[in-house]
């Protein structure tokens, strides 16, 4: 976590009480690392600035999960904010996700490189 940005989705850092995670704005949007790397998975996979990640949009916020990474990042984008612009939040944590040690080839049919 030491590569977490100040902003994310142009929101400044906001305190956190929480080891391994961080957040950005009201509602935060948050990230924490150190869950464990996800299996094999049906949900939609989708590589962002070359991190590969899972899509939960079963919940109103949006979910991303890192896949084919040790430990796994997980990023809750509130649904407060367009989820047009869900994704940009993952192209502001990428250097935090990128230090993640890769496991795996990531999403079928990406270039794991």
């Amino acid at each position: 976590m030491s590569a977490v940005p100040r902003t994310v989705l142009g929101l400044a850092r906001v305190p956190l009480d929480l080891s391994g995670a961080a957040a950005w704005g009201r509602p935060a949007v948050t990230a924490r690392c150190g869950l464990p790397a996800p299996g094999p998975s049906v949900a939609p996979c989708l590589a962002v600035d070359g991190v590969d990640w899972l899509l939960d949009l079963q919940h109103a916020d949006v979910r991303f999960l890192t896949f084919g990474r040790s430990p796994a990042l997980e990023v809750v984008v509130p649904h407060r904010y367009p989820r047009t612009s869900a994704t940009s939040a993952l192209v502001d944590l990428a250097p935090v996700a990128r230090a993640l040690p890769r496991t795996g080839s990531g999403c079928q049919g990406t270039d794991p490189t």
